[in-house]
């Protein structure tokens, strides 16, 4: 989920990109000075989200190759157990829970670690509960799909005509459910207030949606962004169309049919589950610290909490098309066509089916989903022509690459190939400008302050080899704009415009974001530049008295002799910087990602009133730097700096707007 419920690697694996190698460039604002925002997903993310579903490396095994996939469950379990000991020991995780699934039967199952780590108490994979982040998603799609099979909704009807508020018409193509389980939507991400630390910020979700609808940045339908809130909208319109509210409709259709004793989208857990749950642990100062119950207030997109036993359950009922124990949630034809590709970016890239992510690799088709909270990082894979499911979920705050590792691990042994290294060609370097530059995930708040977490970009720049370097690895010249992996078969693939300018890239394993080019205006470099010389210029205003009185005692300047520009412009200029600096004390301590996806601090509204105040002393300075010069007050060295100053406060403002730090953008 979101940044946080998702997370940043080269591959999307849910929520949101986490990059295996970004160029992270210098956050900008002052407000970073006192830790603000840098960035969401990430994301985080932000990212934050560091599990990658396996990247592929070559192509399908050939006809006559031993079986693919794990066939014995004893060797099963001693492969798992040693992967399993490094991972929680590097990733510093108290407990974790692996579960598989394969011909319709538990293959594997079983605890690691501790779900209390205080008592000891061991994981259990039956009945310990972990919080499964963006994963609870399948359980929207699958509702979903159970009203289109009763023909309660249709995929292509415009979803205004479900809800009860209204989408904006920003472009004149209306949303569809068959957009929205695409993430092909066109919204911008949203993560203020993603999070909640008390129960009463679990609000019924009509309301938090009317009160939370995000822009729509981008034509839908096309390019694909991770969105939390359009998955809301579809749980929103399941509870509408069938006159029950959602939690309850996936207790009664789903979740009670298959059998599934040890899940729940309650929040707080009701009292029989309560017992079961597992604690989640942050890691510091070479000891666990338990953290307090997360609650997610948009639920139905990340809010269950399940036991690995109950998730098998899930799985083999999905990889059984829609029957488990005699209980038919979906029919075949339905189930087929959930699983089904459903929308592409590029034809290299990876499909989004009805709600699954698509990950194929290893010459293997791969569906699932990924799931982050804070704390708890959750994968779940099925491998539809193997009858093969893979459950995994870790209790701890630093796990979320260990889910990944562990996964690539699996597909290393059980699903082997060989790497192929595409020869590069060396005439490429003449043609390689055009793909260099700076590109970002395309996933951010456009409208909020947390768009600064756009300042996180991806380089993509050129060897003398004839490859480009991107995302942590080198790309070899396939086809136009098609560039496979040096050491490995990912692809990345660049998109032109009508006049043949690269506009993004997509990497062949990430279904649910782009790379989209940096636009000159918000490019981190000039930025940084902005953000230097505002700095300066507040440190130079402040300190002028004080220098000044300096200069003039050392230089023993009577006062009668002063060439001074009116004290009513120093006054300006001193007050416009002890404005800016209030406004980075009162606002930055209270921007940090853990902050606002959960709250917006109450000192953010005082904080955010001092910008617009120096916008107004500036525009004051400006005044006074035209009379200056009109009636050439003052030394000419004075006149020059108070005018370079009133500029770089100009630039500056202009800076803050491009981020959304004038006004209460929150």
């Amino acid at each position: 989920m979101g940044a946080m419920l998702g997370n940043r690697a080269t591959t999307v694996f849910e929520g949101g990109l986490q990059m295996r190698s970004p160029r992270l460039v210098l956050p900008f604002s002052f407000f970073l000075i006192c830790g603000a925002l840098p960035s969401t997903t990430a994301q985080d993310a932000r990212a934050q989200e560091t599990a990658t579903a396996q990247e592929p490396t070559a192509g399908p095994a050939e006809i006559g190759d031993p079986p693919r996939g794990p066939t014995d469950p004893a060797e099963f379990e001693a492969f798992v157990d040693g992967v399993m000991d490094v991972l929680l020991v590097e990733f510093r995780t108290a407990g974790a829970v692996v579960s598989a699934v394969s011909g319709g039967e538990v293959f594997f199952a079983k605890g690691y670690g501790y779900s209390d780590w205080e008592g000891r108490v061991p994981v259990d994979p039956e009945t310990t509960l972990f919080r499964i982040g963006s994963v609870s998603k399948l359980f929207v799609w699958t509702s979903v799909m159970q009203l289109v099979e009763q023909g309660l909704l249709d995929l292509d009807t415009d979803i205004n005509e479900y809800l009860d508020f209204e989408i904006p018409a920003t472009y004149d193509e209306p949303i569809t459910l068959s957009n929205i389980m695409a993430h092909a939507a066109g919204f911008e991400d949203y993560v203020v207030e993603l999070f909640g630390d008390e129960r009463e910020d679990v609000r019924p979700l009509g309301d938090l949606l009317k009160d939370q609808i995000p822009q729509r940045v981008r034509p839908n339908g096309d390019i694909s962004s991770y969105s939390n809130h359009a998955t809301g909208m579809a749980a929103y319109i399941v509870e509408r169309v069938s006159g029950t509210e959602w939690k309850d409709y996936v207790d009664e259709n789903i979740i009670e049919p298959l059998g599934m004793q040890y899940t729940s989208f309650r929040q707080p857990l009701h009292e029989p589950l309560e017992p079961h749950m597992s604690k989640g642990y942050s890691y510091g100062g070479g000891q666990f610290r338990e953290a307090d119950f997360e609650y997610v207030p948009l639920a139905p997109v990340g809010a269950a909490t399940a036991s690995a036993g109950d998730m098998s359950r899930f799985m083999m009922a999905h990889l059984q098309l829609g029957e488990l124990d005699g209980q038919r949630v979906l029919s075949e034809e339905t189930a087929r066509l959930m699983q089904s590709d459903h929308h592409r970016m590029a034809p290299e890239v990876n499909a989004m089916a009805h709600g699954f992510m698509v990950y194929d690799g290893h010459g293997e088709r791969i569906i699932g989903h990924g799931g982050d909270t804070r704390i708890f990082h959750t994968g779940l894979w099925m491998f539809p022509e193997h009858d093969f499911g893979l459950f995994v979920s870790f209790n701890s705050q630093q796990s979320g690459g260990a889910r990944g590792r562990l996964f690539s691990a699996i597909m290393d042994r059980y699903f082997p190939v060989e790497e192929e290294i595409p020869p590069a060609d060396s005439s490429f370097v003449d043609r390689a400008a055009r793909f260099t530059g700076e590109y970002r995930a395309n996933r951010f708040s456009h409208s909020t302050v947390a768009k600064l977490a756009a300042l996180q970009t991806s380089s993509v720049s050129a060897t003398s080899r004839g490859t480009l370097r991107a995302v942590g690895t080198y790309w070899v010249e396939e086809s136009p704009l098609v560039f496979r992996e040096e050491y490995g078969t990912r692809k990345l693939i660049f998109r032109e415009d009508e006049s043949g300018n690269i506009t993004h890239f997509f990497l062949s394993t990430t279904p649910i974001a782009a790379f989209e080019r940096v636009p000159v205006t918000e490019h981190p470099a000039p930025h940084l530049v902005i953000f230097i010389l505002a700095i300066a210029t507040t440190l130079l205003a402040l300190l002028s008295p004080i220098l000044g009185w300096i200069i003039r005692k050392w230089h023993k300047v009577p006062s009668h002799e002063l060439v001074r520009i009116p004290g009513g412009a120093r006054a300006t200029l001193w007050f416009t910087a002890l404005l800016f600096v209030v406004a980075a004390f009162l606002i930055g301590p209270n921007l940090t990602p853990s902050k606002l996806s959960v709250e917006v601090p109450g000192l953010l509204g005082m904080g955010f009133l001092f910008p617009i105040l120096a916008g107004l002393m500036t525009l004051g300075a400006a005044v006074y730097a035209g009379r200056i010069w009109a009636k050439r007050q003052g030394r000419f060295t004075v006149r020059v700096f108070y005018s370079v100053a009133v500029l770089a406060y100009i630039l500056f403002l202009w800076q803050l707007y491009v981020w959304n730090f004038l006004g209460w953008n929150y």
